[in-house]
């Protein structure tokens, strides 16, 4: 780092910024960072080709602008004060390649939240068509305490939001890889919030449908 631009006046470049500069930062950070949040813990959306692409492409440009603004609050604050101590000290993170992969990855995993999940799902909520299609069971995983249990569907994406396809556990028994499920939800060109799954199992006669509600 440049020493010439470091200041001893026992302020960080947090605490330099006018109220204006310190609204359009926290505005940057906290907006992403709340709408992942948003997105882990509730978005339903299975996502198009076009929303993980978006997602992916957001989050890597926002791991980008997070690790720079990191950088650059630590470039530009007296390094006397607590806050860059702290980082100082830490061997991890004292070390600029390592702090910058790891701000990067940070800001990723935000970026990608917000975009891939979070964003589409309120955007669908409010916006999106009615909407069903058919798909076929891949796979399944069995929840835990934490996880509920979910499938995977063909042409899905590990990459989807934790709760897209979300099953209760008495629905384990009815699910085989190759079965084929309905799924009813709101959808856009971003994906499909998954608001109800049925399952239909074919018979000779006829098709069995049996509803998942949410």
């Amino acid at each position: 780092m440049n020493k010439a631009t470091r200041k001893s006046d026992g302020l960080t470049y947090w605490q330099r910024q006018s109220p204006l500069g310190k609204a359009i930062i926290s505005a940057c950070v906290c907006i992403p960072f709340f709408v992942a949040a948003i997105g882990f813990l509730f978005s339903k959306i299975v996502a198009s080709e076009i929303g993980l692409a978006l997602g992916l492409i957001f989050g890597v440009f926002y791991g980008l602008a997070f690790a720079v603004m990191v950088e650059k609050g630590i470039a530009q604050s007296d390094h006397d004060t607590n806050e860059i101590r702290n980082i100082t000290a830490n061997k991890f993170l004292s070390t600029v390649w390592c702090r910058v992969l790891f701000m990067w990855l940070v800001g990723f995993m935000c970026g990608y939240g917000a975009a891939t999940w979070g964003y589409p799902w309120l955007y669908n909520s409010a916006f999106g068509s009615p909407s069903e299609r058919l798909e076929i069971v891949s796979g399944f995983h069995s929840g835990s305490m934490r996880t509920c249990s979910h499938v995977e569907i063909e042409r899905s994406s590990f990459l989807n939001s934790p709760r897209s396809l979300c099953m209760g556990r008495s629905m384990t028994g009815q699910i085989s890889v190759g079965s084929t499920l309905r799924l009813v939800g709101r959808s856009s060109v971003l994906g499909m919030n998954v608001e109800h799954i049925y399952i239909l199992a074919m018979r000779p006669d006829k098709s069995l449908e049996r509803m998942r509600g949410r």
